[in-house]
């Protein structure tokens, strides 16, 4: 059967490039970590990456499926279950130290702020 040969074929081919551009997301300047899948994702894949902490929610728009000729889009975003400790968010800080750097009239950085209003952290 033509089809199953195709999943049994594709499957993983599928997991890895999702994971990859997942990763890919960690030197986007803008800090954004979702990721957008246009086409099918196979319900195995969406189970592997749920169970990995990540939220895959199909987009239900008419105008994106005009825009992406009737395939569909999906949002593979890390699930809001995923809340990092104190030390976590000071590892994120060091992470961030080296991309983040103090503007022009010496104000504190951003991120610095960030923890700061989260309840004192700094690094």
């Amino acid at each position: 059967m033509l089809a199953r040969e195709i999943k049994i074929r594709t499957l993983v081919k599928q997991q890895r490039f999702i994971e990859e551009q997942l990763r890919a997301t960690i030197s986007k300047e803008d800090g954004n970590p979702s990721y957008k899948y246009i086409g099918q994702v196979y319900p195995e894949v969406i189970e592997y990456f749920e169970k990995s902490g990540f939220s895959v929610i199909e987009v239900n728009s008419s105008f994106l499926r005009a825009l992406t000729h009737g395939q569909p889009v999906y949002l593979f975003r890390i699930s809001n279950e995923i809340k990092l400790t104190e030390n976590e968010l000071k590892q994120s800080a060091e992470y961030a130290e080296g991309d983040i750097e103090e503007d022009s009239e010496g104000e504190e950085n951003i991120f610095k702020k960030f923890l700061e209003n989260l309840g004192g952290l700094t690094t």
